[in-house]
């Protein structure tokens, strides 16, 4: 990945924070009785995202050796 497409992934990555950011100040703004919806995670680093990388990294180390495993 060039340093270009990096800040363009990473400036995307911020508009659609910020987007979901806004919609959940929306859904707030429309009264405490109305139930809403969190697509994604509007803390950045939220501890579920970190814990869904680390299973994943999990899975991957363990896939790896069950592969090399078979292999010899």
């Amino acid at each position: 990945m060039t340093f270009s497409e990096l800040l363009n992934q990473s400036a995307e990555e911020l508009f659609q924070s910020i987007t979901a950011h806004r919609d959940l100040l929306a859904s707030a703004n429309a009264g405490p009785e109305k139930e809403i919806e969190i697509k994604t995670c509007v803390v950045r680093n939220c501890s579920h995202r970190q814990r869904l990388k680390e299973v994943l990294a999990e899975t991957i180390d363990i896939l790896e050796q069950t592969r090399k495993n078979f292999s010899s």
